[in-house]
C-alpha cells in the first residue's frame, strides 16, 4: 500500500496536513485504547506503521489505567506519550492527526476540539448523538478546513463501489428485487460485554467518563457495567456476516461478467 493509496482510499484514511511532504509519515495519536480502539491499533494503525511506514503512532489517551498500559505496549510510547487528558494530546505539534474511539457521548466534544486543533479526524461511528451536534461538527469541519472521516467502514469498502457500478453499467441486467441482510453470532449473545476484573472507580476515571452529563453512581457489579466500559474477551470475538441476493434479468445483447 502507498501512502497516497492510504490517504485517498482506506476505511482508516486519516488526511493529512499539506505542511506534509509526500514521503513524511502521518503522526496518529488515538483517543479510547478499547475494545474497537484496540481492534483499529491491531489491523489497521500498527500494520500501516510497521509494514507500510505511511504513519507513526506517536500519542495515546485513555482514563482507564489498563487502556493506557496496553496502549504503551502495543504502541511501544514511553509514557509521557500516553495522556489521561486528550485536550493535552491535541496540543502537541507532533499529532497530525486522531483516530477517536470513545464512547458515545465524546465523540462531538473531541471531534470538535480536533478540528478546532488543527488536527484531521478519523471518527468512529455514530458521528454525534443529535443532529444538532452533526451541524456543529460539519460547520466546524468546512471552516477549519481539516477532513473528517466517520467510521462507517463497509460504506468505504470497494466491494460495495463495485457492486454500485456492476448495477449502474447494467452489467448484471435490470436489477428488480434485492435482500441483504447483517448477522451477528456470538454465543454468549450480541453485544454482551466483558468487564476487567479490576475495572473499578480507582482504575477508571468516571467523573471524567461522564464529564457534564449526568453522572451516576459507579455499578456495583461487572456485569452491570458492561455497556460503558468493558471489552470483549481476548479468546472469544464477536463473530459477523453478511449475505446479500439479487434477482435480475441479463441483457442479452451482452455476456455475463461472471462467464
Amino acid at each position: 500500500m502507498t501512502r497516497r493509496t492510504f490517504v485517498s482510499t482506506t476505511a482508516a484514511a486519516l488526511a493529512v496536513p499539506q505542511a506534509l511532504s509526500a514521503s513524511d509519515p502521518v503522526r496518529v495519536g488515538i483517543i479510547g485504547v478499547g475494545n474497537i480502539g484496540t481492534r483499529h491499533l491491531e489491523r489497521r494503525l500498527l500494520p500501516m506503521e510497521r509494514k507500510d511506514g505511511i504513519l507513526k503512532m506517536t500519542a495515546a489517551c485513555d482514563i482507564y489505567d489498563r487502556a493506557k498500559f496496553r496502549a504503551q505496549e502495543m504502541i511501544g510510547l514511553s509514557s509521557k506519550d500516553v495522556h489521561h487528558d486528550f485536550r493535552e494530546l491535541l496540543a502537541r505539534p507532533d499529532v497530525d492527526a486522531v483516530l477517536i474511539a470513545t464512547p458515545e457521548h465524546w465523540h462531538a466534544p473531541m471531534a470538535l476540539a480536533a478540528v478546532e486543533a488543527g488536527k484531521d479526524v478519523y471518527l468512529e461511528k455514530p458521528m454525534t448523538r443529535t443532529v444538532a451536534e452533526a451541524k456543529q461538527l460539519a460547520e466546524a469541519v468546512e471552516r477549519t478546513g481539516r477532513v473528517l472521516q466517520v467510521g462507517s467502514q463497509w460504506v468505504s469498502d470497494p466491494a460495495y463501489h463495485q457492486a454500485k457500478r456492476l448495477i449502474a453499467e447494467g452489467l448484471i441486467g435490470d436489477v428488480v428485487w434485492m435482500q441483504s441482510s447483517y448477522s451477528s453470532n456470538h454465543p454468549d449473545g450480541v453485544w454482551q460485554y466483558y468487564v476487567d476484573e479490576e475495572a473499578n472507580p480507582e482504575t477508571i476515571d468516571w467523573k471524567a467518563f461522564w464529564a457534564k452529563r449526568r453522572s451516576r453512581s459507579f455499578p456495583a457489579s461487572a456485569s452491570s457495567a458492561g455497556a460503558s466500559i468493558g471489552t470483549f474477551p481476548a479468546a472469544s470475538p464477536p463473530t459477523f456476516s453478511t449475505t446479500g441476493s439479487a434477482l435480475c434479468s441479463m441483457p442479452s445483447a451482452r455476456a455475463s461478467p461472471h462467464a
